[in-house]
């Protein structure tokens, strides 16, 4: 395969995972009360796709790692700004996530072991965190640390979940000190998460050298 014509699939691929990530956004976030607003973010989500997938394209990378990297961005960006905009995770989307991490095993990835051993540690960690917490995670948080456990399995679950506790911390931490949140108001908890399972199913790929 030319190098041309792997970039032009990655784009491809990327476009299409971008479009779809723009279909959950007018889904599930009030876009309709802000038309322009709703526009420009549809078509970032397929603009930004585009150029993941062309840059992994252009790069070289595998098309089954291209395909990889496209659903799990897309996925985790798009809980991320639905959480960040509304204080849910869908059901659907984060159904998605997990099915995915179960589906994922053709890639060689993963394997079906890992998927639900990666799922249960993310049940109980979040599980337990969820009863220590008294209402700091919601249950949206603890169906999504399962998914992303799915999706990393073990042992990359642990780091990933683990990166995303930290993360949830500081940002909590640096809402607090900077007053921009109370003690008492809800914090979008997704958005930490997906970032520590971003970054680390990256590395399962490769993509960190």
């Amino acid at each position: 395969m030319t190098a041309a014509l792997q970039a032009t699939l990655g784009a491809l691929i990327g476009a299409a995972g971008g479009a779809l990530g723009a279909v959950g956004l007018r889904a599930y976030l009030p876009l309709r009360q802000a038309p322009l607003v709703g526009r420009v973010s549809m078509v970032g989500a397929v603009l930004a796709g585009l150029l993941l997938g062309l840059a992994l394209g252009g790069a070289g990378v595998e098309l089954r790692i291209i395909v990889a990297v496209v659903v799990v961005s897309t996925l985790l960006a798009t809980l991320s700004l639905i959480d960040l905009a509304t204080r849910r995770l869908p059901n659907l989307l984060v159904l998605l996530l997990l099915l995915w991490g179960l589906a994922q095993a053709p890639l060689g990835i993963t394997n079906w072991r890992m998927a639900l051993s990666g799922a249960l540690f993310g049940a109980l960690m979040f599980g337990l965190l969820g009863a220590i917490g008294r209402g700091a995670l919601g249950v949206g948080d603890v169906k999504l640390a399962i998914a992303i456990g799915a999706t990393l399995g073990l042992p990359a679950a642990v780091q990933g979940l683990v990166l995303g506790v930290l993360a949830g911390g500081a940002g909590a931490v640096l809402l607090l000190v900077t007053r921009t949140a109370g003690r008492k108001d809800k914090m979008a908890y997704g958005p930490y998460l997906a970032a520590g399972a971003w970054v680390t199913y990256l590395g399962m790929l490769g993509m960190w050298g």
